[in-house]
């Protein structure tokens, strides 16, 4: 009886769904299309902020470069910044590894999955809001936004893990049952290959979602540093050009982050 191997990992490519499939990279024609993209709504925004001519309602590109300049050149922008992504990691961290330990057993146990899935429902039924005002009600406005974020993450990370351990191959796990394979071995050959991609697609989703909710969180909660305290501030001084400014950066870190995970996943794929 030969023992049980795994030379390569395409048996695996027919358990992942079509959207996992790599993509060649951009061409040029791509980065052309992206770059006019940026034109047209740059247009778009000028145009609309001319024809309003209402600063306070819609500022221009321009009144929003020189607060965003503004912002950036400021004494407390780095603290600002900071504070908000120290925030969402710690959120985010504790929810993956919670999400990691619950949705792989959800996923080989169903047991666990019936267990938990009125705690899961729970949280995906309860408005955004809500979750927001709790928080601020039941903690201090530095750790407030740490819960809003592992709340919210939570079931999206939950299911990546349980429905990639679910969707690994019976006939796979057969074979390993009838060569004596030992269950850490299937764990790391079988299992995770398996539910790797699911997982990506679930990180890739919950790290836009928790940064979105953390500024959100702050905005309400109004702690010293942040940037929903920043929003919050712009705000009360009517300075729309200063939103705008708030929210390019916002979208710039949240950028940095997709980029980050994409690199993630493309080293993953390749080990």
């Amino acid at each position: 009886m030969k023992p049980f191997t795994i030379k390569n990992r395409q048996n695996f490519s027919r358990n992942q769904p079509e959207g996992f499939a790599e993509k060649p990279g951009a061409g040029g024609k791509d980065k052309v299309f992206f770059l006019l993209g940026i034109g047209l709504l740059l247009f778009s925004w000028s145009l609309i902020a001319c024809c309003l001519n209402q600063p306070i309602l819609v500022p221009g590109p321009a009144a929003t470069y020189r607060e965003l300049v503004r912002i950036v050149s400021g004494a407390s922008f780095g603290r600002t910044i900071a504070a908000t992504v120290w925030r969402f990691l710690l959120g985010f961290g504790l929810t993956a590894l919670l999400a990691m330990l619950l949705g792989a057993a959800a996923g080989l146990h169903q047991s666990i999955a019936a267990l938990f899935s009125p705690f899961i429902a729970l949280i995906k039924a309860i408005p955004t809001m809500a979750i927001i005002l709790l928080a601020i009600i039941w903690l201090k406005s530095n750790a407030a936004p740490v819960l809003v974020v592992f709340l919210i993450s939570f079931p999206v990370l939950y299911w990546s893990w349980k429905t990639g351990m679910e969707e690994t191959d019976r006939k796979l796990l057969q074979m390993a049952k009838v060569f004596r394979v030992g269950f850490f071995r299937q764990l790391f050959e079988i299992y995770l290959p398996t539910a790797r991609p699911y997982v990506w697609a679930g990180i890739s989703s919950a790290l836009g979602l928790g940064f979105k909710v953390c500024i959100g969180a702050e905005v309400l909660c109004q702690p010293q540093y942040g940037i929903g305290s920043a929003f919050q501030i712009e705000k009360a001084n009517l300075n729309t050009a200063g939103v705008f400014a708030w929210a390019i950066i916002c979208v710039a870190l949240v950028g940095v982050l997709d980029l980050a995970v994409k690199r993630w996943i493309g080293s993953g794929k390749r080990s």
